[in-house]
C-alpha cells in the first residue's frame, strides 16, 4: 500500500492473565484483527507553495512563460527536501504529489540541464 501512497495501521490484541513483564512479550503471539489503510492528502495549496519557492513563480506563470516563449521548466533557485517518518515509497510518492520529487522521467530531462 505504500506505492499508492497510503498509511497501514495494523490491530492485533493478545489474552494475558496478569501484568506483561516486558515489550518483546507483550508484542509476541498477537491476534492480527484489522488493517485499516489511510490516505492523507496533501492540503490544497502546497504543490503551488512549493513551485513559488523553487522558481519564484506560481504554477500560473510557468505555464504562462511556457506558453509565451515555449521554455522548458527553468533551474530551481532553491531545492526543497522531504522529511518523513513515512516508508520511502510513501515519501515518494507524497513528494511528487507536492512538486518536490519528478517522476523518472522528468528527473533524467532534469539531470541533463
Amino acid at each position: 500500500m505504500g506505492k499508492k501512497g497510503l498509511r497501514a495501521i495494523a490491530f492485533a490484541y493478545k489474552d494475558v492473565d496478569q501484568a506483561v513483564a516486558s515489550r518483546s512479550q507483550a508484542d509476541s503471539d498477537l491476534t492480527f484483527v484489522l488493517a485499516v489503510f489511510l490516505e492523507d492528502p496533501l492540503r490544497e495549496k502546497i504543490p503551488e507553495i512549493i513551485q513559488f519557492v523553487k522558481y519564484g513563480k506560481s504554477i500560473e506563470q510557468m505555464k504562462q512563460d511556457k506558453e509565451e516563449n515555449g521554455s522548458e521548466d527553468p533551474l530551481p533557485h532553491v531545492n526543497v527536501r522531504l522529511v518523513s517518518g513515512d516508508s520511502k515509497e510513501t515519501a515518494m510518492i507524497k513528494a511528487q504529489e507536492a512538486g518536490i520529487l519528478h517522476k523518472p522521467e522528468q528527473q533524467q530531462r532534469n539531470a541533463l540541464n
